[in-house]
């Protein structure tokens, strides 16, 4: 028992030099969190780079529906001065394809003898389908011109025969109830290329009209005819030379297909623009500059889809290489931008001056120019009209530092200059 005793005695004083010792060690509060590396530099390896929203570009926007020193005629109703100064703001949105591409994964020099056979073959069967086609639209309209040709011939006999009768042609078709053909030129003869391409000829009796009598001779006419067999239509081979799986196999597009702008980035110095191209696997991006160009390479990036987190310096993408790169010398997709106007800050003038017709007072008659003033927020409706009443007898008058010279003016009709703005 004893024993037992100072045991525990022991036990309880070494737990109290662990406390007391632990005592300076700690607060009591939890330890900070880490921030990983890349939160605080970049990566410099050259294989992140690091996407940012796209910046909108702001700029002036001036509009006048008139010009200075021009006379203009402006009928009741209709405005004769319109000023729209404001400041807006210009975002690109998306990419149009100039032309189809598609990315390669292979060269024609690392094809193996099969395959380049078999590609030869299946563009030769697209040449000779092309070849038939056009031989057999050759034939048929040879044939065409030819049966038209014995149509013709057949109606000339027919009208020989009625000349024969003298006299008694107007009365026999009295009785027959035939109106009388007019006699008409042999056509020139078919081509003769076109007779060459027909693989096959057979000849074809046209009987004279009955009408013509019996002394009227059978005429023979060779028609080119062709037995119009069922070509195979060849199915677009698969060129061995596209990426037929993984990521780059999704690298392809059609002139006139639309492409999302995701954002910007930049290097070196320069500033590229992220295309979105859509897979079910990740975010691909393709990198072109603002001319729409495709940059050097590297030009694609990929982001995992769990791949959530953003650093201070953007979104980090990592590159993906290609040994075979799309062609980077001609203009691949044209821009589609937004415009949006600034509705804080810069100059904003937005008015019109409305011709509202005449009236009459002490002074004579008067003409009437209505002045409406819009809004930021509500640029087509008016927050501000007034009626400017100047008499006949005064032909030039400043309006908001504008001096408009008035040459005539009716019921109906104002005849100006605007001589400064």
């Amino acid at each position: 028992m004893k024993r037992f005793t100072e045991s525990i005695l022991a036990l309880s004083v070494v737990s109290a030099l662990l406390a007391v010792s632990g005592a300076g060690c700690t607060t009591g509060q939890p330890r900070a969190a880490r921030i990983h590396s890349s939160f605080e530099r970049p990566d410099e390896s050259g294989r992140v780079i690091y996407m940012e929203p796209v910046q909108s570009t702001a700029r002036t926007v001036i509009s006048k529906n008139y010009a200075v020193g021009t006379r203009r005629i402006t009928t009741v109703g209709e405005p004769m001065v319109g000023v729209r100064d404001y400041t807006s703001s210009d975002v690109v949105i998306a990419a149009v394809a100039t032309r189809d591409f598609v990315q390669h994964c292979r060269r024609v020099s690392q094809l193996d003898a099969e395959e380049l056979v078999e590609m030869n073959a299946a563009l030769e069967l697209a040449v000779e389908a092309d070849v038939e086609r056009a031989t057999i639209s050759a034939a048929a309209t040879a044939q065409q011109d030819a049966s038209a040709a014995a149509a013709t011939a057949s109606s000339a006999e027919a009208a020989a025969a009625d000349s024969s009768d003298g006299l008694l042609a107007p009365f026999r078709n009295l009785f027959t109830g035939a109106e009388p053909e007019p006699a008409a030129a042999r056509p020139a003869a078919p081509a003769a290329s076109a007779a060459k391409s027909a693989p096959k000829t057979d000849p074809i009796v046209v009987m004279p009209d009955a009408s013509a009598g019996a002394s009227a001779p059978q005429v023979d006419v060779t028609v080119d005819t062709v037995e119009i067999a069922e070509i195979p239509v060849p199915v677009d081979p698969v060129d061995p030379r596209i990426c037929a799986s993984g990521r780059l196999s999704w690298v392809r597009g059609e002139v006139g297909e639309r492409f999302g702008v995701a954002g910007v980035f930049v290097e070196d110095g320069k500033e590229f623009y992220l295309l979105d191209v859509p897979t079910p696997e990740g975010n691909l991006y393709v990198a072109v500059d603002k001319l729409g160009k495709l940059k050097d390479e590297p030009y694609l990036a990929w982001r995992d889809l769990d791949e959530v987190a953003t650093t201070r310096f953007g979104v980090p993408l990592r590159y993906v290489t290609t040994k075979v790169p799309l062609d980077e010398e001609t203009r691949l997709f044209r821009f589609e931008t937004t415009e949006t106007m600034s509705l804080q800050g810069g100059d904003y003038r937005n008015f019109e001056l409305v011709f509202e017709g005449t009236s009459y007072d002490h002074r004579g008659m008067v003409y009437h120019v209505l002045y409406k003033e819009y809004g930021r927020d509500r640029p087509t409706t008016p927050i501000f009209v007034q009626d400017l009443a100047y008499a006949r007898q005064m032909s030039t008058v400043d309006i908001l530092g504008m001096r408009i010279r008035v040459h005539d003016v009716s019921d109906d009709e104002i005849v100006y200059t605007v001589q400064r703005d």
